[in-house]
């Protein structure tokens, strides 16, 4: 009887140790990730759901995602995409598919 409580006292021990390693991985992985640089990447909005590349004051997808891989503006009005730098997000406009 003193040898099984031994025995499940040393598996026991085990789990804990087995636990106590798994929280220390997942500790250093959020940390890891936390430190992480999140970068500022600049925020194009698409705002029109037309295919179009003009000077129209409009920022098209094409637009914005030429202006991303040029890092430079569709446009010289307002509304027109901005010069991007390689680093950007587009907010697309939602879209409603028929």
């Amino acid at each position: 009887m003193h040898t099984q409580s031994r025995c499940c006292s040393h598996v026991g021990m085990r789990r804990i140790a087995t636990v106590f390693r798994c929280l220390t991985i997942m500790l250093f992985g959020f940390a890891a990730l936390a430190a992480s640089p999140s970068g500022n990447a600049a925020t194009l909005s698409v705002n029109t759901i037309d295919d179009v590349v003009a000077n129209d004051g409009l920022c098209s997808l094409r637009e914005a995602i030429t202006a991303v891989n040029k890092a430079a503006p569709s446009g010289n009005l307002n509304g027109e995409c901005a010069a991007g730098d390689g680093n950007n997000d587009e907010n697309r406009p939602a879209c409603r598919h028929v």
